[in-house]
């Protein structure tokens, strides 16, 4: 993270590693039983987000500090609240977390039985284009608002807003089909993890970086370099 600390994902908990001392963060501290294929996001500002299945975490002085998904039992809320969250409490999370440094892109995909989906941060939804959730594993959003999702067979598609998506695929230069991860750098570059290699997409066109097997997570840091985990 930009303070210099490292975190470190395991099985059943995260750990910070900061001037030589780790702590450790699991179940007792609002974590799930198992962390595996848990997300991370850092603001403009610093704040780090953690996201894994229905769960979302916000790193508040020093401690993980749960989210609200959205999801609400309507029978519960009071006349104002049912008109409040009317889409979401006919919805269900499905295990896909936007990734984004911008506060209103981040949260949690709320999907309904036709197909319609809100990106849900627990108080703000934010209506999203028709996307094919079931093949999706990871989602970013880039400072021009383009959301790009990739998952199982798909490889890459682009949608930006009042546009035909736009997909990448092993045919314009994708090592992959299969893409596990995605990230935005400093420059706008938008760069892919596939099952095969890494790649990256700047101004359309498809660059090859290196070969490697099952890129799990791209973390760009603020000096322009970039963290890759397989």
């Amino acid at each position: 993270s930009r303070d210099g600390s490292l975190w470190l994902g395991a099985i059943n908990g995260l750990n910070q590693l900061s001037d030589g001392v780790v702590t450790s963060y699991g179940a007792g501290e609002g974590l799930p039983d198992s962390t595996l294929g848990i997300q991370r996001s850092q603001g403009p500002n610093g704040e780090l987000w953690f996201g894994h299945d229905n769960l979302l975490l916000h790193v508040r002085d020093g401690k993980l500090v749960p989210l609200n998904s959205g999801l609400v039992d309507a029978s519960k809320k009071s006349s104002k609240d049912k008109v409040a969250h009317s889409s979401s409490h006919r919805m269900g999370a499905i295990s896909i977390w936007f990734r984004s440094a911008y506060r209103n892109s981040r949260g949690l995909v709320l999907v309904d039985g036709l197909g319609n989906s809100v990106l849900s941060d627990g108080v703000r939804e934010q209506h999203l284009p028709r996307i094919p959730w079931g093949a999706v594993g990871t989602v970013l959003i880039d400072r021009n608002g383009v959301i790009w999702v990739g998952g199982s067979q798909i490889g890459v598609r682009a949608y930006a807003a009042h546009d035909l998506p736009h997909s990448y695929t092993t045919a314009n230069g994708l090592d992959d089909n299969n893409v596990s991860a995605l990230a935005e750098d400093a420059s706008g570059n938008i760069w892919v993890g596939t099952l095969s290699g890494l790649n990256r997409i700047h101004r359309g066109m498809v660059t090859h970086i290196i070969s490697c097997s099952h890129v799990t997570s791209i973390d760009p840091s603020a000096d322009g370099s970039l963290w890759v985990s397989s």
